[in-house]
């Protein structure tokens, strides 16, 4: 029920809204994106070995029993910040406790990121840029200069691709996450 909102997105999310402006930009008022997944780009080369370890059949239930010991989730989740000591022991158990608390989670992570390594999905976001070209509600860009995933190079090729964009803003000393 609700006809119109603002919308704050981020990777994933981020591709999901630069759908949106294709197919219902009516229903955003104004939008900030930050470190997103857009164009082809996606999944990041930075992630990919995660990424495929994960799907790898023989490799999986490897990788997910790893996944329970601070070293590899540091290792992990390593390459989405620019400060390490960002990542507390606290916050990668966070981060990783969801996908390994049972076989259901890993299975439904595992289809995820088929889904993303299936060069074909790289097309919806491609298939968006049409809409965004469009789209002129005021967008801001919040983005983590040290982002080696979705680094300044997409904020500046979004920033020309959607005229509604007000402004980019970097944080220095920010990388992905």
């Amino acid at each position: 029920g609700i006809q119109q909102a603002d919308f704050v997105t981020a990777d994933h999310g981020a591709a999901t809204l630069q759908l949106m402006m294709r197919d219902h930009p009516e229903r955003i008022r104004r939008a900030v994106i930050t470190n997103a997944e857009a164009y082809d780009n996606w999944p990041s080369e930075p992630e990919r070995p995660y990424l495929q370890l994960v799907v790898n059949p023989w490799l999986s239930p490897l990788f997910r029993f790893g996944l329970q010991f601070t070293a590899v989730q540091r290792e992990v989740f390593g390459v989405a910040v620019h400060r390490q000591e960002a990542f507390t022991d606290e916050v990668l158990y966070a981060y990783t406790r969801a996908h390994i608390a049972t076989p259901e989670r890993w299975a439904r992570l595992q289809r995820f990121f088929r889904w993303q390594l299936d060069p074909e999905h790289n097309r919806v976001t491609m298939d968006a840029v049409d809409g965004m070209r469009r789209f002129d509600k005021p967008t801001l860009l919040l983005w983590g200069r040290q982002d080696t995933n979705f680094g300044p190079a997409i904020a500046e090729r979004l920033a020309s691709d959607i005229p509604g964009v007000v402004g980019v803003t970097y944080l220095e000393n920010s990388a992905h996450m």
